[in-house]
């Protein structure tokens, strides 16, 4: 593989999608006080912080290109692409994560909202990724 196989607007698009389904889930029409609630934190202390935000859109692009590496040395499709993004977000976000809760006694609830997020994501970033080669 080399780098000039990885169509680097594919990634790019992967990731903006990205940020924009995470806005998306924790808006106050999905599960935006749920979330809240579950992780005790009021809607103004979030407004304040812009560094997260930021971060979390630099992070969505080296996920994006690090899906892209994945999918470019497997030599998949779309439609296996998206397989794998689903297999990724739960098999192996999900669970890393769900491992996490149960030490520091989360919600199961909490856990449901982040796995949730990281199958949509993550499916969504590897079918774009992989239809766009």
């Amino acid at each position: 593989m080399a780098f000039e196989d990885i169509n680097l607007t594919a990634v790019f698009v992967a990731a903006v999608l990205k940020f924009i389904l995470g806005v998306l889930w924790f808006s106050p029409v999905v599960f935006g006080p749920m979330w809240l609630s579950e992780v005790g934190q009021e809607k103004d202390q979030l407004i304040a912080a812009r560094g997260p935000l930021m971060l979390s859109g630099l992070l969505g692009l080296v996920s994006a290109f690090t899906l892209a590496v994945l999918i470019t040395l497997a030599d998949l499709g779309g439609v296996q692409s998206l397989a794998v993004g689903c297999l990724i977000g739960l098999g192996i976000m999900t669970t890393q994560l769900g491992a996490l809760h149960g030490f520091e006694g989360r919600s199961f609830r909490l856990l449901a909202i982040y796995g949730g997020q990281y199958i949509i994501e993550f499916s969504a970033m590897a079918a774009i990724i992989g239809f766009w080669r």
